[in-house]
């Protein structure tokens, strides 16, 4: 089977080529990055890529649900689109968490919003609060969106606050989008890192 070939500058500028299922990029390797959670800058770095993350995932849910005023109907998904949410509110706070290394030099390996959110700063709290008055009340449902809606078609029903979990989206990607973003030199992929040499 001949490759299909893409012009030069359709992804990163670099020739790529398929052969079947097979991605064949030139001039780019692949790495798996070890991260240095005691290393101040890295963390910043790591910050910056989650925040990318999050980012992308806040653009995908906004594309395909009004998160002002989402449609509740059955054949709207929007349980798709809360535990995404969901998702980016995680890797919003863990992106907070890292850029201000309050992470004990350690992996962050939880995906409970409520621990998540007691790590970060003084600061981050007061303005989500500020925006959110009862964040306290609302965030340990959040923290267990993912583990019912994964569920959903079992359940047939959706209960508790969740769609408070959009206005934590958009105030947690303010905060993240407010600290200076470090360029990572890398540009994730896949399990594990595409690096441009």
């Amino acid at each position: 089977m001949s490759g299909r070939e893409f012009t030069h500058d359709s992804i990163l500028g670099l020739n790529v080529r398929q052969e079947g299922s097979t991605l064949h990029i030139e001039g780019a390797e692949f790495t798996k990055k070890d991260v240095n959670y005691s290393d101040e800058i890295e963390m910043k770095r790591l910050a910056t890529r989650a925040n990318q993350t999050a980012d992308g995932l806040f653009d995908l849910i906004t594309r395909n649900c009004n998160i002002d005023n989402p449609n509740i109907t059955l054949d709207a998904h929007l349980e798709i689109y809360l535990s995404l949410a969901g998702l980016a509110c995680e890797i919003y706070l863990k992106s907070l968490i890292y850029y201000d290394a309050r992470n004990d030099g350690k992996k962050l390996g939880t995906h409970d919003l409520c621990d998540l959110f007691r790590r970060i700063s003084q600061e981050s709290k007061a303005a989500i609060r500020r925006k959110i008055n009862d964040i306290d009340e609302f965030l340990p449902s959040l923290s267990v969106l993912f583990m019912h809606l994964r569920y959903d078609f079992e359940l047939n029903h959706i209960a508790g606050e969740y769609l408070a979990v959009f206005d934590l989206m958009k105030v947690l990607k303010t905060l993240s989008n407010g600290n200076p973003a470090l360029e990572t030199g890398y540009i994730r992929y896949a399990n594990g890192t595409l690096q441009i040499g």
